[in-house]
């Protein structure tokens, strides 16, 4: 029997994992470039599944929720040495180095981005009635950005709000390319070699004396205090995202910690800079010729939510007619759930769920055989 198991436990990837990369972002290839416009769609949300690799994505269920936003971007406005921020304030050479900027545009806002040491930071962004600088600018993405990467940054901003006293932010950015695999997008297309960045980020906000004064955060009565979660999925030969999700925490509410979650969705069809993008056009065109030859060693599954208190949820991709079993068992060893299917399943996507509110609080490790290959992955039950 030929098995290849990749377990993920609790605190990081394996060496295989690290060895099965298959692209990484690059400036040339995905840094925005001007003159550039996209098309995404806000759609449902849906829970960004697990890290680690062979991972399927099925968004394919989604409907639109708004079916059209437009993203463009330019070079900004120049007076003198200064730029312009709509009309509401200006960023000066004497602040930042305005060399390497871009201005990204949409939903009525502009975000202020520059490319300074092999990273691409936002300065700032600002629309008709808000106004936020970073004083310590916020990472974006390193480059080049591969498979199994992590880095750590901070942050400090003011926001100007209209007819408000201004206000600090504080906070730290945790940035990490955490998973592999292939998606089925909303419109059902199939993209394979797509990698995901997954971005945490903290945000304190303090009255603007509370910095000038120095007084800790943690004194100040009930301080705005944030965590944001956002994925973006990006598929080799494509500049830009394909998908993304973006999820706000109250750190402060511990019933109900989550007040907002949204997705988007760009799509593939929709990305006209690849007229102008010979790079990435090559490499969308070579995949096109690819024959569809992947072994049953790299079929792909997802498993969410993780960490599940009530079902969790399992999809699988088939690239070949196969028979499936899922396993899970406690760390001890003991099973707890065994399922095994009669007869073969047909090439595709495969759907199935477990009832797990009766479980004891703890880790499992959920098993899926493909025939005779299998995939684990670590989940916690609380």
């Amino acid at each position: 029997m030929k098995t290849r198991s990749l377990l993920f436990l609790l605190s990081g990837l394996s060496i295989q994992s690290m060895l099965w990369a298959q692209f990484s972002l690059k400036p040339e290839l995905n840094l925005p470039r001007m003159g550039d416009e996209l098309f995404k769609q806000q759609v449902e949300y849906k829970d960004p599944g697990r890290s680690g690799e062979h991972v399927l994505w099925d968004f394919s269920r989604l409907q639109a929720v708004n079916p059209e936003y437009k993203v463009f971007y330019r070079t900004p406005k120049f007076f003198g040495h200064d730029i312009q921020l709509l009309g509401l304030n200006t960023l000066s050479a004497g602040e930042t180095e305005l060399e390497n900027m871009i201005v990204g545009s949409e939903h009525f806002t502009s975000y202020y981005y520059q490319v300074k040491d092999g990273q691409l930071v936002l300065l700032g962004h600002a629309n008709a009635v808000s106004q936020m600088y970073h004083k310590q600018p916020l990472l974006v993405i390193p480059f080049p950005f591969g498979y199994g990467q992590k880095i750590e940054s901070s942050y400090h901003s003011q926001t100007f709000y209209a007819g408000a006293k201004p206000m600090q932010s504080i906070g730290d950015i945790h940035i990490e390319a955490d998973a592999q695999g292939m998606m089925i997008l909303p419109d059902k297309d199939t993209l394979y070699h797509v990698m995901r960045i997954k971005t945490m980020r903290t945000l304190v906000e303090l009255p603007d004396t509370a910095l000038h004064n120095k007084a800790p955060a943690q004194n100040l009565s009930e301080p705005l205090n944030i965590r944001i979660e956002n994925y973006l999925w990006y598929a080799r030969g494509y500049r830009y995202p394909v998908f993304e999700t973006i999820r706000h925490f109250n750190a402060n509410d511990t019933v109900q910690p989550s007040f907002f979650s949204t997705a988007f969705f760009y799509p593939p069809q929709d990305h006209y800079y690849l007229d102008t993008d010979p790079e990435n056009r090559q490499l969308v065109e070579a995949q096109k010729k690819e024959k569809k030859n992947a072994p049953l060693s790299d079929f792909m599954f997802n498993a969410f939510p993780n960490p599940v208190a009530t079902q969790l949820n399992v999809e699988i991709f088939l690239p070949v007619e196969a028979g499936i079993k899922i396993q899970l068992r406690s760390i001890a060893g003991n099973s707890v759930y065994l399922n095994e299917n009669k007869g073969k399943f047909t090439r595709g996507n495969h759907r199935f769920q477990f009832h797990v509110s009766s479980l004891p609080t703890g880790y499992y490790l959920l098993s899926i055989w493909a025939d005779n290959y299998m995939h684990s992955e670590t989940i916690l039950k609380h």
